[in-house]
């Protein structure tokens, strides 16, 4: 038996407090302690969230 069911369009907007599961991200480098260079921190999702330089996690460069 197939039954078709016609659901309508849904718009979708933004709303950050959807989003209040997400955990407030440390400030600095869990590895080294330092907070510059932002554009070059790491966030894991698999350890919690933590945050670190990617030269801190043994890294070359930042993966793609």
């Amino acid at each position: 038996m197939n039954e078709r069911i016609v659901v309508k369009p849904k718009e979708q907007e933004w709303n950050p407090e959807d989003f209040d599961y997400l955990p407030d991200f440390a400030e600095m480098c869990y590895e080294c302690g330092v907070d510059d260079s932002e554009d070059k921190l790491l966030i894991c999702d698999a350890c919690d969230y933590k945050i670190c330089h990617y030269w801190c996690d043994g890294l070359k460069s930042l993966p793609s």
